[in-house]
């Protein structure tokens, strides 16, 4: 009886996988032509380009891309649901790890890892 107690209590606390074992942060590279633009991150600025940096994957983001002579260029990168973490969390114990995941936005990946923008000359 102890071990099926230890076994359910177990269970319990790896529901929600997405959100107790999910890296949330991913690796975004981010390209412009021409090269050497500002690039902001919801109006944060991340550097120049060609650039890396690392970003939540749980919540979509505002890019925008500048440099002077050029028209500024900017976009959101959306999150979607990741299959994988999706049915990681209802194996164990069902609806409830679900929820959590859900709840939380821990299942979520980014749709683009990889950003390029071509900025056209201000006419």
């Amino acid at each position: 009886m102890r071990k099926l107690i230890c076994l359910l209590v177990l269970v319990i606390l790896v529901s929600g996988c997405a959100t107790l074992f999910k890296n949330k942060m991913t690796e975004v590279s981010f390209t412009s032509e021409p090269s050497n633009a500002r690039v902001y991150i919801d109006g944060l600025p991340v550097g120049r380009t060609p650039v890396k940096t690392t970003v939540s994957s749980v919540n979509p983001m505002r890019v925008s891309f500048k440099k002077d002579g050029y028209e500024e260029r900017g976009r959101i990168v959306g999150t979607r649901v990741s299959k994988k973490w999706a049915v990681g969390s209802l194996l164990p114990i069902g609806w409830l790890g679900v929820i959590i995941d859900a709840c939380t936005g821990n299942w979520n990946v980014l749709i683009e890892e990889e950003i390029h923008e071509v900025l056209d000359p201000v006419q």
